[in-house]
């Protein structure tokens, strides 16, 4: 794993203190694997438990290990295209990172 130097910039506090921003950026980051349909399941039974399920396109172990385990990276410095994986959608990125 790696760290930006910036991480605790990005990393801010604030981000995720309760539950709806959690679930607002579960959603968002379906769009942006242009995902056609995405399912949200709460369960509140002993132990509390939300799926999020969605159609969109995976990510490659490389993706994993380059763009989502690298903590602090800010996509928007590092890559020129703004468009999905397939070009259908402009990538929104809830926390623009």
């Amino acid at each position: 794993m790696k760290f930006d130097p910036r991480t605790i910039e990005h990393l801010g506090i604030q981000m995720y203190s309760t539950l709806p921003p959690v679930i607002a950026e579960l959603v968002s980051n379906s769009y942006d694997a242009e995902a056609e349909e995405v399912t949200i399941h709460l369960f509140d039974e002993k132990e509390k438990e939300i799926i999020v399920e969605d159609n969109g396109h995976g990510m490659s172990f490389s993706e994993i290990n380059d763009k989502f385990l690298l903590i602090g990276r800010n996509r928007r410095e590092t890559e020129s295209s703004q468009k999905s994986e397939n070009n259908k959608r402009y990538v929104i990125g809830k926390n623009r990172k």
